[in-house]
């Protein structure tokens, strides 16, 4: 494992601060919440709560509600690309995807969802660890179909939101059914949104249970909900929303046991 010691910190933090000053502010332009109306808002509404799950586990001094909130994430990739990345920062050419959920920086929480994008070297397999600010997530159901219209497909983020997250299956369609889940993809679009902090060579990682969940090393706990999710976590609780229808890094994680700062 290598750290990294990115000049792009500084950009992360500005973009932090800016998006909790936008999301106090205006609202309605930046915090949108249009999934409610969906027919299937139900699932769209378990994403999110998974998504809550997930930052009420990794540290408090980071998500205690006064800010937008951090998520780890990690990424499986090239060497070739960690290596830009590591240089230039998130939001490079080598580290867009014109994907199935949007063009932009795709990231999730297992190492095992990850593992299937990382690229193998004579040292393991090639992975970022780092943290993200998703900001107002807008919860991906869509089918990624050029044909459909609804269809995120290569298109930039849906306005109001600041990125796109679902709840995967094992071939990267949205889990309707939450038996089908197998990892998940969150979606960012601006570079400043990702500080990158540890590059991985990982010979193995554990898959049972979170599948070598990028998150703090807490007690298992239950789902979020309007009443217990972190402080401040209101994605679920917008006022403008009414009713919808219907850290430590844990994984087992065995790598190159060194420092480096690039």
């Amino acid at each position: 494992m290598y750290a990294i010691d990115h000049p792009s910190q500084s950009s992360f933090e500005h973009y932090r601060t800016m998006i909790t000053e936008k999301h106090a502010d205006s609202e309605g332009l930046f915090k949108k919440d249009g999934w409610r109306q969906a027919s299937d808002a139900g699932v769209r509404k378990r994403y999110l709560l998974h998504l809550a799950e997930k930052i009420t586990k990794f540290r408090h001094d980071f998500n205690d509600g006064d800010q937008a909130f951090v998520l780890p994430v990690v990424q499986g990739t090239s060497e070739n690309a960690a290596f830009r990345i590591i240089k230039n920062g998130f939001g490079t050419v080598t580290s867009i995807d014109d994907g199935f959920y949007g063009r932009g920086m795709y990231l999730t929480s297992p190492f095992k969802y990850a593992s299937r994008y990382a690229q193998i070297t004579p040292h393991g397999k090639v992975f970022l660890i780092a943290l993200t600010v998703p900001g107002n997530p807008y919860p991906v159901t869509e089918p990624p179909n050029k044909d459909n219209a609804t269809s995120l497909l290569g298109q930039a983020c849906k306005t109001g939101y600041q990125s796109h997250y679902l709840e995967a299956t094992l071939r990267g369609q949205p889990a309707i059914n939450v038996a089908e889940r197998y990892g998940d993809e969150l979606v960012v679009f601006k570079g400043s949104q990702t500080l990158p902090l540890f590059l991985v060579y990982a010979t193995e990682f554990g898959g049972g249970g979170g599948g070598g969940q990028v998150a703090s090393t807490a007690t298992e706990k239950k789902p979020a909900d309007e009443a217990t999710g972190p402080k401040g976590w209101d994605f679920l609780n917008q006022g403008s929303g009414g009713k919808e229808k219907g850290s430590e890094v844990g994984g087992n994680v065995t790598s190159q046991g060194k420092f480096f700062i690039f």
